[in-house]
């Protein structure tokens, strides 16, 4: 077993920093009326972080917008987001798991938690550490001294005997609400893989990693503090049966939000006796939906004119919004729909008119079949001579001596006479 490494001067001060940031966002996260909100972004963005260190790439943007089932462009060999989503899944399980307020026992949830076979077939098959590593660093860490210093070692013996890194990503927040450090588990916060080396460069990086971490989680929370009151401020001054200011609540808890998904959060709520503005109970039951979808667009358009909506998309149909403070975390708004696939480059749509003819190629002489349509002519002949004959109006066929003009005009004199 290597031993334990040591903290110099250096690595005492990220530790005091990083246990600062953690009381600091253990403090305001309780009884904050944004933290569940907070705690499915960060979930969302520690999945993203973890299969980025995976070696994929993810475009959060995207993850926001797959998470709340609006329509994306699916590119070819993209398994950041299902990776990421699975993550997602794995996390929100365990740390459902562990009971919030309370220090957990590792040791205790190592045997109780949720297995693979409670996660879907998807999980088991690409993630193979829920079942085999993640019990296995839970005791690990549950053996560990305590304090952020014991943590920190026990990760580090974890990561040096060749332990599987994912298995700790989700360890690690459950090992600091265990330790007292953390009124819940906290998403993200745990240090990136790394090969190994010496102990104490290990546990300086891991530190520099998780106050970096630390301090986005906490910029997140006053992003969407900033976003409730923003919005707050822009939906201040509406009729009191007006459904914006529910709009606005629906965009700080969803992921992402659109007018598809407006409309279904409106509806729901009108059926079950929510704000109707001022259409009847008795009306809502019989409609369809209590909003329109242009109604919802835009009402989404009002609030991305306050400031505190960014659009995600780019799209003009299926257009989507997320809080601007969390656009500023590093989230990319370019329009998703137009973004190529890996190694390939949108070409820009051209219409192409095909030239002229040459001027000889104009006068050349057409060939055409006419042999059907002469047939009918021949045809349609028959049946006027055949009438003709019928009523006595038949020609005469013409004399070697006199010309067929002749005998037309001999037989017409005739046919005036008799009449």
């Amino acid at each position: 077993m290597p031993p334990l490494p040591t903290f110099d001067a250096e690595t005492l001060h990220l530790l005091e920093r990083l246990v600062f940031g953690l009381g600091r966002l253990d403090r305001e996260l309780r009884g904050h009326p944004m933290a569940d909100a907070w705690a499915l972004r960060a979930g969302m963005l520690a999945g993203a972080a973890a299969a980025e260190d995976g070696g994929l790439a993810v475009d959060r943007g995207r993850l926001l917008a797959a998470a709340a089932g609006l329509p994306i462009a699916v590119y070819r060999n993209d398994h950041g987001i299902p990776a990421a989503l699975r993550h997602i899944q794995v996390q929100g399980a365990w740390f459902g798991s562990a009971a919030p307020e309370v220090p957990e026992d590792l040791a205790r949830l190592a045997e109780t938690g949720p297995t693979a076979e409670h996660l879907g077939p998807a999980v088991r098959k690409a993630f193979g550490w829920v079942a085999d590593s993640l019990p296995a660093c839970l005791e690990a860490i549950a053996m560990a001294p305590p304090g952020a210093a014991g943590t920190l070692q026990a990760a580090w013996r974890w990561v040096r005997a060749g332990g599987d890194h994912m298995a700790l990503t989700v360890a690690f927040p459950l090992a600091l609400q265990a330790q007292g450090l953390a009124c819940r588990p906290l998403p993200g916060l745990f240090p990136r893989p790394r090969p190994p080396r010496p102990g104490a460069r290990w546990l300086r990086l891991a530190l520099e990693d998780l106050v970096g971490r630390t301090a986005a989680a906490t910029q997140l929370l006053h992003g969407l503090e900033r976003a409730r009151y923003g919005l707050r401020d822009a939906v201040a001054g509406v009729r009191s049966s007006s459904r914006l200011p529910t709009v606005a609540e629906l965009a700080l808890t969803a992921p992402a939000i659109s007018a598809p998904s407006v409309v279904r959060h409106l509806t729901r709520l009108a059926r079950r006796g929510g704000p109707l503005g001022r259409t009847r109970p008795e009306t809502a039951a019989t409609r369809r939906t209590a909003v329109s979808r242009a109604s919802a667009g835009e009402m989404l358009r009002q609030l991305a004119d306050s400031g505190w909506l960014v659009e995600l998309t780019g799209s003009r149909t299926h257009r989507a919004y997320v809080p601007r403070d969390l656009a500023e975390l590093g989230i990319d708004v370019q329009p998703a729909r137009l973004r190529p696939a890996p190694g390939r480059e949108v070409e820009e749509e051209r219409f192409v008119i095909p030239p002229l003819p040459s001027p000889s190629e104009r006068k050349a002489p057409l060939e055409v079949d006419f042999t059907e349509v002469l047939s009918d002519l021949r045809i349609v002949e028959s049946r006027i001579d055949a009438l003709l004959a019928e009523r006595g109006l038949a020609l005469r066929p013409a004399s070697a001596a006199n010309g067929g003009l002749g005998c037309v005009e001999e037989n017409e004199d005739i046919r005036l006479a008799e009449r």
